[in-house]
């Protein structure tokens, strides 16, 4: 394939901004976010696409985005601020139920899912979106909120969200975050709950965060240098391309805190905003296969990945000046 160009490595940071908030893994986030910030039109692609990221892994913080969205509208540090609040995305507990739930009202309905008050009303939101419009169909939402009375904090997440649907863009990217508005309305916002979640997280994040390469698995097929490691892999499974991509991202990056999976039936009372009720549910329809031969599909894969990807790595060569100061009691603190 020849030797890699900056090109490569920042398509391959854009898939590597979701792989580290999903994995946790601050130093990749961080990493990542600075090369994409320093060409305009990857930067704007992140500022659209955090949003999303958000509502797909800790709809809960919507409250903290539009507070830090007002905030950079009046400060000039407009880098460190998304900086800081990538950190916090990346080390919150996911819920992922607005992910989820956004995936299961795209498949067909069972028999019995029509006891499931969230699942059931997310398929009429989505029915409604495209009758009129994701944009007019969050302005229902909005009307909602109003009507129901919500907190001013609820309502300023609703109406960043809402701002962000009129931004445009893919149509399942947008009704994705017309669920997260609608998870707000069925479940709300604590303030404080949030709040508790969000405040050790800050003393955490550090500007002096190490920088590391691109590890393999940021490579997803959808990028080229992915697809070329794939089709050397379809030679030795016996699996669809599809399956492949399906195999590539599964190890590590869906796992949830046990604290926050609520076991209950589904519609046996209303959730918090911080409880994962949907996501073991999808993942249960869509269980892998227990015989795929997972270790060694990992091993192959990054064997193929890392073959293609050595000739260029943009970090490898930096040393660590970084003061060892993530988790060390004298952090410096970040504010949002």
């Amino acid at each position: 394939m020849g030797k890699l160009t900056k090109a490569d490595y920042l398509y391959g940071s854009r898939s590597a901004i979701r792989v580290a908030i999903r994995r946790g893994d601050l130093a990749l986030a961080y990493s990542a976010f600075d090369m994409l910030w320093s060409v305009p039109e990857h930067r704007n692609w992140f500022k659209l696409r955090l949003p999303l990221i958000m509502v797909e892994e800790a709809f809960y913080l919507s409250g903290v985005f539009a507070h830090f969205m007002r905030k950079e509208r009046s400060t000039a540090d407009e880098k460190q601020g998304y900086k800081t609040f990538l950190g916090v995305l990346t080390l919150v507990k996911k819920s992922k139920d607005a992910h989820a739930l956004s995936k299961l009202a795209l498949v067909e309905k069972k028999d019995d899912e029509w006891k499931y008050r969230e699942l059931v009303s997310v398929r009429k939101l989505w029915r409604l979106s495209l009758e009129t419009g994701v944009a007019r169909a969050g302005e229902k939402l909005l009307d909602a909120g109003h009507d129901n009375k919500m907190s001013s904090y609820c309502l300023n997440a609703l109406k960043t969200l809402h701002e962000n649907i009129l931004k445009g863009g893919r149509q399942g990217n947008l009704a994705t975050i017309l669920t997260g508005m609608f998870m707000i309305i069925i479940r709300g916002l604590d303030k404080k709950e949030v709040d508790d979640e969000v405040r050790p997280i800050l003393t955490l994040l550090s500007v002096d965060e190490k920088t590391v390469p691109l590890p393999w698995y940021v490579f997803h097929p959808n990028l080229h240098v992915g697809r070329e490691a794939c089709e050397t892999l379809l030679t030795k499974f016996s699996v669809s391309m599809d399956r492949l991509k399906g195999l590539w991202f599964y190890h590590e990056i869906e796992k949830i805190d046990n604290k926050y999976i609520n076991h209950k039936i589904l519609n046996e009372e209303k959730g918090t905003s911080l409880e994962s009720r949907w996501w073991n549910y999808e993942r249960a329809r869509s269980k892998i296969n227990s015989k795929e031969p997972w270790t060694l599909f990992q091993i192959d894969a990054k064997t193929c990945v890392e073959g293609l990807i050595k000739p260029f790595q943009p970090h490898a060569d930096k040393k660590d000046t970084s003061k060892k100061t993530r988790r060390n009691k004298g952090a410096k603190k970040a504010k949002v």
